[in-house]
């Protein structure tokens, strides 16, 4: 499909429609506010799995272990929508630097692909069908210094201009940089740590784009005015799709799970 770019990756944050569907051209992109869901955390707790129960329980501080469990059911809350599938019924496999896919027969799962991030009170998803996807958010942290980092791991035309720029814009754009790295590493399905240096966005931040195509990716930073303390960016495979941004709130729930909330 031949998309004008600039509408194509315009990120409007809308509640999604009842009647969702995932078209094989699109890639759907989820926000959600953790700290609000942490309200219903029995029931988000009630989904998981026991590897994820597990997982909660070794975070040393109740604040991140609430926020990971919310953030691990409305994942399972999301791709039940698109698997018509009990949230709590879905199970995942995960890759050697631990991507997650779903455990079962690509066919059954109409080659659905998904992934998801979160830093503060903020998550997103990402979900798409038959192409790999990554989406990274990060809480912008204003005091930390991050031009040795710029020094030590970016390429040469990223420190040429992160490095010229005032402190303020250096850390917004710093994170902006960061995110867009990080969601191709997990698009990728690699660590990032095997080498911020391998995709080079120096023309994207200085240019101020709205996207980069590298290799066989579109990397993609994502507008969040209501969030303006985060920054965030996805990476999908190929150029022929078109983004849609859902807001994820209280009435995507499905009714048994709200219904049973509410009794508690």
């Amino acid at each position: 499909m031949n998309c004008d770019p600039t509408h194509q990756f315009m990120s409007s944050w809308l509640p999604p429609p009842l009647d969702l569907e995932l078209g094989a051209d699109e890639v759907h992109v989820w926000l959600a506010d953790l700290e609000a869901a942490i309200a219903h955390l029995p029931m988000w707790q009630s989904l998981l799995a026991e590897d994820e129960t597990a997982r909660a329980i070794r975070f040393h501080f109740s604040q991140h272990r609430h926020l990971y469990t919310c953030g691990r059911g409305i994942l399972r809350v999301i791709l039940s929508r698109y698997l018509n599938l009990k949230p709590q019924a879905i199970a995942f496999s995960y890759g050697s630097h631990g991507k997650p896919f779903l455990a079962v027969p690509r066919d059954v799962a109409n080659s659905l692909q998904f992934n998801l991030s979160h830093s503060g009170r903020l998550a997103l998803y990402i979900v798409a069908q038959g192409r790999d996807v990554g989406v990274d958010v990060e809480q912008i942290n204003r005091d930390r210094p991050v031009a040795e980092i710029i020094t030590r791991f970016f390429t040469r035309s990223e420190r040429a201009y992160l490095l010229g720029l005032p402190s303020a814009q250096q850390q917004t754009e710093f994170f902006r940089c960061w995110t867009c790295k990080e969601a191709q590493a997990k698009a990728h399905g690699r660590g990032i740590a095997q080498g911020l240096d391998q995709l080079d966005l120096g023309s994207m931040l200085a240019s101020a784009a709205r996207f980069t195509y590298y290799d066989r990716w579109s990397i993609v930073p994502l507008a969040l005015p209501d969030w303006s303390d985060y920054a965030a960016a996805i990476a999908v495979a190929g150029q022929d799709w078109q983004l849609k941004c859902w807001k994820f709130d209280w009435q995507d729930l499905p009714k048994s799970l709200r219904s049973a909330d509410c009794e508690k």
